[in-house]
């Protein structure tokens, strides 16, 4: 069924290895994707990541065609002038926002019709090394803030620092040629705030299931006031039909 966003609403669909959904849109793929991207998936050696490539490009071109009667073989997908992936057509009188992220065995797709947005999902790693490498990637606060935490919560604190990071500058458009250790985030506060930058932004972190973490990066319009817009936002989670894809 099609559907349209309201003004601060959001969807974040998910896509994992072990559904049913990941092996049809892997069967769907060679239908849905155009000539150069199956070409793509066919540089690649590893068969996991071949499968990987063409499963998550079917997916976001899936997602899209929830809300607009579009085949999703029919989508053009681009990048703008900052790298970041956007509709190239169809065009329409109400524009779709989305942003893609993958990390081991999950695929998410955020989508919304006002504004701009940013997404990033990580998986919970128990090798990552929190302490090597927090001075080197996060602000000397943020740092300071995971070392202060019992050492059993690091890991989970620096991932959500992490996506934070990584969402906010997939919102932006800039990806890391704006240095992660150069702004900080206040995760301790009732709302995560960007130093600098008071209500000027919506932050969300979202758990889908024990293995991973998101975070969700939404600015704020000229038309909303500061102190009220993020209380409205509302981001939903999604799974495709059996016979979407």
């Amino acid at each position: 069924m099609l559907r349209g966003l309201e003004r601060l609403e959001f969807h974040l669909w998910l896509l994992r290895a072990e559904e049913p959904a990941f092996n049809r849109l892997l069967q769907a793929a060679p239908q849905i994707l155009p000539t150069v991207e199956m070409e793509r998936s066919g540089v690649l050696i590893s068969g996991k990541a071949r499968n990987n490539f063409m499963a998550r490009r079917a997916f976001v071109r899936t997602v899209l065609s929830q809300y607009a009667s579009v085949s999703p073989a029919d989508w053009t997908i681009g990048v703008d002038s900052d790298g970041k992936p956007e509709v190239i057509a169809p065009k329409s009188n109400a524009p779709l926002f989305f942003s893609l992220s993958r990390s081991v065995g999950l695929v998410a797709c955020l989508v919304g019709s006002d504004r701009e947005l940013g997404l990033d999902v990580e998986t919970i790693d128990q090798t990552i090394n929190v302490e090597a490498i927090a001075d080197q990637y996060l602000a000397p606060a943020e740092a300071r803030f995971l070392t202060d935490l019992p050492a059993a919560h690091r890991l989970k604190a620096f991932l959500k620092l992490w996506t934070l990071k990584e969402s906010y500058l997939k919102a932006r458009g800039v990806g890391l040629s704006l240095p992660t250790e150069g702004f900080c985030f206040s995760c301790d506060a009732a709302e995560i705030e960007l130093a600098g930058e008071p209500g000027k932004w919506c932050f969300r972190i979202i758990e889908p299931d024990p293995q991973h973490v998101a975070a969700i990066a939404l600015p704020r319009t000229s038309s909303e006031k500061e102190d009220k817009w993020r209380r409205n936002v509302t981001i939903d989670i999604k799974f495709l039909a059996h016979d979407a894809a």
